[in-house]
């Protein structure tokens, strides 16, 4: 039986998830001791498979999208082929017999642990690492800085183009402010407050955005592109996120909120930003 351990992790809860069933699907078409004929199980294990292929992808590639990810394409190649390789068998399902099916489950299975050694281990696993600083993970040099208020706009978020960092500072101000409307404890419903503060965020990240694009226009940045995918992303996600629709658990769905919030400015400065050279204009 195959283990997921702690080296299969990417980090992402929506990517590990479906991974995480792709493991358990293995472990149930390995299992002597199921009561599932081969058909059955042929069938299962197809429905798990699109699954997995449908949205596990989606989410690997749209969480390396938001990272600006440079394997995002080798990741796309792969999954196109996984997923003509899936359609194939599942049309060649329909024609199996009781006398068959034992050997074409026997394919699948090959097929599944190629998919799992040349793939989940070997590609999965070099996907960028979220950088979770809502939950202080910080590194030496900045951990008591961190520590005491991971919303604060630390050093090591400094790309060195003054304007970004200017407006990189005011993004985590924003955050903050929405985290102390949080913690107001002589608030009742804090929503239409948050809400206001979510709009102010909203439209700040967007000029921010448009001025962060148009440096890197003006220096012909070959990974415009990406960043550009990835704002487009993170303001759709803001743009979909609707208080009214929260009406019970209100506390634990807006810290949930406010960190992914945070985790996203933190990975995209760190991982993408950064990247960014520094030019000064004329």
């Amino acid at each position: 039986m195959f283990n997921f351990t702690k080296d299969c992790f990417v980090g992402s809860v929506s990517i590990d998830k479906y991974r995480i069933e792709y493991f358990e699907t293995l472990n149930y078409v390995l299992r002597k001791d199921s009561s599932d004929s081969p058909i059955v199980k042929l069938k299962k294990v197809i429905a798990d498979l699109e699954r997995y292929a449908s949205h596990g992808f989606k989410e690997e590639e749209d969480y390396m999208t938001e990272t600006v990810d440079r394997e995002l394409e080798v990741q796309k190649n792969e999954h196109k082929w996984f997923s003509d390789k899936l359609e194939t068998i599942k049309s060649e399902v329909g024609s199996v017999v009781d006398e068959t099916a034992k050997a074409k489950l026997d394919e699948v299975i090959r097929f599944m642990i190629k998919w799992l050694y040349s793939h989940i281990v070997s590609k999965d696993t070099l996907i960028s690492k979220p950088v979770i600083i809502s939950e202080k993970k910080a590194s030496k040099e900045n951990i008591e800085e961190e520590s005491t208020d991971p919303f604060a706009f630390t050093s090591k978020y400094l790309v060195g183009v003054s304007f970004i960092d200017d407006e990189h500072k005011r993004l985590f101000e924003i955050i903050k402010e929405a985290n102390d409307v949080m913690h107001n404890d002589f608030l009742y419903d804090k929503f239409d407050q948050i809400s206001n503060v979510l709009g102010e965020l909203l439209e700040y990240t967007k000029v921010h955005f448009a001025d962060e694009e148009k440096y890197m226009e003006s220096i012909n940045y070959k990974g415009l592109e990406d960043q550009k995918r990835a704002h487009s992303m993170f303001v759709e996600k803001i743009e979909n996120i609707n208080l009214d629709d929260v009406d019970e658990n209100q506390d634990e769905y807006l810290t949930g909120l406010l960190n992914f919030l945070l985790d996203w400015l933190a990975n995209h400065i760190l991982k993408a930003d950064k990247l960014i050279p520094v030019v000064e204009l004329k």
